[in-house]
């Protein structure tokens, strides 16, 4: 057990270290800017001012502060 919980830590850290760097790391190749373009078009078409938004953090989050800035 205390080698899952010290496998649970080294992947945290990596994780925790990556974070700091990650959208500019892997949102910067043309591919992804592209696909994050289609995904704001999207999310205007379909929230609006009243919609609600759960955020359970399973990315970036980069989805809920733009909709949070349309607002």
């Amino acid at each position: 057990m205390s080698q899952l919980i010290n496998n649970f830590k080294n992947s945290q850290l990596v994780w925790d270290t990556l974070a700091e760097t990650y959208d500019e790391k892997f949102n910067h190749p043309f591919i992804n800017q592209y696909m994050r373009m289609l995904s704001q078009i999207c999310l205007v078409k379909y929230f609006n001012n009243s919609s609600h938004l759960l955020e359970i953090g399973c990315g970036t989050g980069d989805e809920a502060i733009f909709l949070l800035r349309k607002t």
